[in-house]
């Protein structure tokens, strides 16, 4: 079992990667859409958030305007423009003992964007090293669950996997210079 610190970096585009570029890969695609409603006199923002359930690369980013992601359902009472002017905006993101990416926003909100899936082998004296903690030769290894990842065979904590330790997985916003 490893207990190695790992950092994971955001590149240019999101995407959280390791120290070396490599993207992380799991479950991603999570989703928050708000609807604006007007409760009180308040300009109130309800949120809908849909679990990750692609298989890919880890994206952290959140971006949502009237029409992507921001329904203006005050009927007359705040302007599209007074709506986007305060939408919930990214502020931070956390990766948990389930390997959950949840992100934070500026309204107390959070939601899932992701998930940090792992594998276990059957033969891991078949992996081959090829540095900085990259393996190939996972098909040889026989991957239990099959080579496909999946969240019923790959969730940190389950089938026998090990979890994320909070506090041992470093987020960091963008890659230092």
């Amino acid at each position: 079992m490893s207990r190695e610190r790992v950092t994971f970096w955001l590149d240019d585009q999101g995407y959280m990667v390791t120290p070396d570029g490599f993207r992380v890969q799991g479950l991603n695609d999570g989703t928050a859409s708000y609807d604006a409603t007007v409760v009180n006199g308040v300009l109130t923002y309800t949120q809908i958030a849909t679990p990750p359930s692609g298989i890919g690369d880890i994206k952290v980013d959140f971006d949502i305007s009237i029409g992507n992601g921001l329904t203006n359902s005050t009927g007359g009472a705040y302007t599209d423009a007074e709506v986007e002017a305060g939408k919930p905006t990214l502020q931070s993101f956390s990766v948990d003992q389930q390997g959950n990416v949840i992100l934070s926003l500026s309204n107390g909100d959070t939601f899932v964007r992701g998930q940090v899936l792992m594998q276990n082998f059957n033969d891991p004296s078949a992996l081959v090293r090829q540095g900085n903690n990259i393996f190939s030769g996972q098909a040889a290894a026989g991957p239990v669950g099959g080579i496909a990842l999946s969240a019923t065979n790959n969730a940190p904590g389950s089938n026998g996997l090990g979890r994320i330790q909070s506090g041992t997985v470093r987020a960091i916003k963008r890659r230092p210079e």
